[in-house]
């Protein structure tokens, strides 16, 4: 991102109240130990965000990443993350790593008979991680659907007896953003239902869920009610403060997490330009 740039980005983010961002990395894995790219890039945000008390934790995720050589390789890049921390200065530094891996798009999750070693792969593979992470002072995080407490496919990882998928990600992590992505606050198809379990856990491990909500454009079959995308921001913002007034007082609620920064401004442009 250049300088011009990232005067705009952090500017949109002090307009609308922003005050974490996750930021998508890129890692060589060419080497002996993977090292970041654009190194350059990421310094000069890292400090802007400083200046601006802003914090920043680095994201990556693929559904693949729960399988061999992956793990592995992104508990490197997590200590490359770390030893980037190392040469900046001051409080300048990535606070923590989050991944959003989402195996349930690996076709072995949708078959019954494989279902349930995606979600074992999937367990390991954030154990790994989350192990490498603390060791390095980064907090570890991820994103997970609404469903992974609920959903009848999950039914025989929950009949081992050991917790539901929720639980055992909740256990791992030190925070989880929920993809809750509705267009709607209350009722109960609405963000504050598929929010409440999560929250439930959270709370009870002295732990924050962040809940996500989605800007940008519907994609292939999924429903309109996914995303804010077709309802004027009036409508969103008063939804989002439903949802945040009714999360105020709750302890294991973190905050909202929007997807994303080109959404939210593709939203809001579309919006500018649809008026009379």
């Amino acid at each position: 991102m250049e300088a011009a740039n990232r005067d705009v980005f952090f500017d949109f983010l002090k307009k609308h109240g922003l005050s974490v961002i996750l930021v998508q990395i890129e890692t060589d894995y060419s080497g002996e130990t993977p090292v970041l790219k654009y190194r350059e890039q990421l310094k000069a945000l890292l400090e802007q965000a400083t200046r601006q008390g802003v914090i920043v934790h680095a994201l990556d995720g693929d559904p693949g990443f729960i399988y061999p050589p992956w793990p592995e390789k992104l508990a490197g890049q997590i200590r490359a993350i770390s030893e980037f921390n190392a040469t900046l200065s001051n409080n300048v530094r990535f606070a923590g790593v989050h991944y959003d891996i989402e195996p349930y798009a690996l076709e072995a999750f949708k078959k019954d008979e494989t279902r349930l070693d995606v979600c074992k792969a999937y367990l390991t593979a954030l154990q790994t991680l989350a192990r490498t992470a603390r060791a390095q002072g980064l907090e570890f995080s991820v994103d997970i659907p609404f469903w992974f407490g609920s959903s009848e496919r999950l039914k025989p990882f929950t009949a081992q007896g050991t917790g539901t998928l929720l639980e055992h990600v909740a256990h791992i992590v030190d925070w989880f953003g929920i993809m809750a992505y509705r267009n709607i606050a209350s009722g109960e198809d609405g963000i504050l239902a598929h929010s409440e379990e999560e929250i439930n856990i959270m709370e009870e491990l002295g732990k924050k869920a962040w809940i996500g909500v989605e800007l940008g454009p519907n994609k292939g079959n999924n429903p309109p009610k996914i995303t804010f995308w077709n309802r004027p921001p009036a409508e969103c913002d008063r939804e989002i403060k439903e949802v945040e007034s009714q999360m105020a007082a709750r302890k294991g609620y973190g905050g909202l997490l929007i997807h994303s920064y080109e959404h939210y401004r593709e939203y809001l442009n579309k919006a500018s330009e649809t008026k009379p």
